[in-house]
């Protein structure tokens, strides 16, 4: 009796031994595979993806660096404000205006209070007088609403001015006829109020009297 038990378990253990190298081993080991050619796989696949990821990200960022030279032109810094009055300047030259007055009004107020007061915005208000031809004021005052700055015009005044004096009283005619062709003279007063950044981001500007570079963008086109 104890010999058939030994025998059977002799069989036993050869079976187990069998089910180990032939059965378990290779299917461990084909797990092993599996897992390493899982890991591969994956870094392969994360590094397939990495180049979109990455131009992905660069698109991203240029996207958001166009947003904010848009933004720049806009709303000027502090140190940038001062070169309003020159772009006006050279606009009411562009259109033929003679300017009699230009000035920056003192009372620069946050056009917000909010709870961060870094991200408020500043008003400057200008006053600017002259005349001109109806044509001419008119486009001057289409390029000033349509510029990318952040402007904003106010307490707009119109008057016709009187007719200009002749040469002599025979040719009153012949000074009249070019008036009615470009239309009435007109005294142009108006308030311009432009939005500005406070805080100080270390821009830099162009000094006044400078002309723009090429490189530079005109705000008013």
């Amino acid at each position: 009796m104890s010999r058939q038990k030994l025998l059977l378990l002799i069989a036993i253990v050869g079976m187990i031994l069998y089910s180990s190298f032939y059965i378990i081993v290779p299917l461990r080991n084909r797990v092993v595979q599996n897992e390493h050619l899982a890991a591969a796989l994956t870094r392969e696949l994360e590094l397939r993806h990495q180049p979109e990821a990455k131009e992905q990200l660069n698109q991203e960022m240029q996207d958001l660096q166009v947003r904010l030279e848009s933004l720049e032109r806009m709303v000027p810094s502090r140190a940038e404000k001062a070169g309003i009055i020159v772009i006006l300047t050279s606009r009411a030259q562009e259109y033929n205006l003679n300017q009699s007055h230009i000035s920056e009004s003192r009372e620069a107020r946050a056009i917000s209070e909010p709870e961060n007061p870094d991200d408020r915005l500043c008003a400057a208000t200008f006053l600017w007088k002259g005349t001109g031809y109806y044509e001419d004021v008119k486009g001057f005052l289409q390029e000033l609403e349509s510029s990318e700055l952040l402007l904003e015009i106010g307490s707009l005044k119109l008057e016709k001015q009187e007719a200009r004096a002749v040469k002599a009283a025979g040719d009153v005619s012949e000074a009249i006829e070019p008036l009615a062709e470009q239309g009435p003279e007109l005294s142009v007063t108006f308030q311009l109020k432009a939005y500005y950044d406070p805080r100080d981001y270390g821009f830099t500007v162009t000094p006044v009297g400078k002309e723009e570079t090429p490189e530079q963008q005109n705000p008013f086109r």
